[in-house]
């Protein structure tokens, strides 16, 4: 008896396992996105900007909670659009680098929507003088 017990309870286990783990189960039993839902409360996206410290380069971080197609939009102080492109429904979360280097100062506005909701984050682009002084001794 001991000989049917063992191998009965390892099959068991394993069976158990392989229906808990994602791959196995249907396209409605599981979130296809993390923390999309949290208290019944469901967030469309979530839009993050950081900034490199002593670098003119912003890091644009969009995660897709809601799971519907987003359209990411930069635009200039004079309102000319400097980026535009979409983001899958099918991603969770997107990057993107911009640099303003080379940009003209002034405020950017940058826009992330899914149609439905908006997301808007101002770009004050204000460059300061550094002064570099040599003092020699001689």
């Amino acid at each position: 008896m001991k000989k049917f017990v063992k191998p009965f309870a390892f099959i068991l286990a394993a069976i158990a396992v392989s229906i808990s783990l994602p791959a196995f189960a249907g396209p409605k039993r599981t979130l296809p996105y993390p923390h999309a839902r949290l208290a019944g409360v469901v967030a469309a996206f979530n839009v993050k900007l950081t900034h490199a410290s002593m670098e003119e380069v912003l890091n644009l971080q969009v995660e897709n909670t809601g799971g519907k197609r987003l359209t990411v939009k930069l635009t200039d102080p004079e309102g000319n659009t400097q980026d535009l492109f979409n983001i899958s429904k099918d991603i969770y979360r997107a990057n993107k680098p911009y640099n303003f280097t080379t940009a003209d100062e002034g405020v950017y506005t940058l826009v992330v929507t899914d149609g439905v909701n908006k997301v808007v984050k101002q770009i004050k682009l204000h460059r300061t003088a550094v002064v570099h002084s040599n003092i020699a001794v001689e």
